[in-house]
C-alpha cells in the first residue's frame, strides 16, 4: 500500500500559528516541517464576527483557537475553532480530495440520523414522523417491528 503524507500524525499536527496583519495571513507549521500560509478570512463561517486573530492559540497540537464577536462563533459562542485538516485541507488538493472521499464512504456505511439501520422511508411523509403517530406505526415505518 502507497504511503500519503496524511498516514503520518506529523502532517496535521501544529506546531506554531502566526497572524500577519499586514497580509490578513495566517501561517501554519506543521511538525511534517511544512508551512501553509493562507488568507486568514478562507477559515471563517461567513457568520463570524470580529476575529482576534492576534490572540489565536493552538490547542491540543490539533486545532487553532481564536476568539469573535459575543454569539458568532462555534454553536454560538465567543470562539471557533480551526483543525488542522481543515487547514490542511485548504493547502493541499489531493488531501482534500482523501478527506472528501473518506467523508462520502463514511456516509454510505452510516444509516441516516435517526433511522434505524436497513430502514426504508415511507412513501407518504419520505421517513419523517408525524406528530401524531402511535409508536407502533412509527416502528413498523422504520421497519423494526
Amino acid at each position: 500500500m502507497k504511503h500519503n503524507d496524511w498516514d503520518d500524525d506529523a502532517y496535521v499536527r501544529i506546531v506554531d500559528a502566526r497572524y500577519d496583519p499586514g497580509h490578513d495571513e495566517l501561517t501554519v507549521r506543521f511538525a511534517d516541517g511544512e508551512s501553509i500560509s493562507l488568507a486568514a478570512w478562507r477559515l471563517l463561517r461567513s457568520t463570524t464576527r470580529a476575529p482576534d486573530w492576534a490572540n489565536l492559540g493552538v490547542v491540543d497540537g490539533y486545532h487553532i483557537t481564536v476568539s469573535v464577536a459575543a454569539g458568532s462563533g462555534d454553536l454560538g459562542t465567543d470562539e471557533t475553532d480551526i483543525p488542522g485538516t481543515t487547514i490542511r485541507s485548504i493547502g493541499d488538493p489531493l488531501f482534500a480530495a482523501h478527506m472528501a472521499r473518506h467523508a462520502e464512504d463514511s456516509a454510505r456505511r452510516s444509516p441516516p440520523q435517526g433511522a434505524a439501520a436497513g430502514a426504508r422511508p415511507h412513501r407518504a411523509t419520505g421517513g419523517r414522523v408525524r406528530r401524531h403517530d402511535p409508536a407502533e406505526r412509527v416502528a413498523h415505518r422504520a421497519g423494526t417491528t
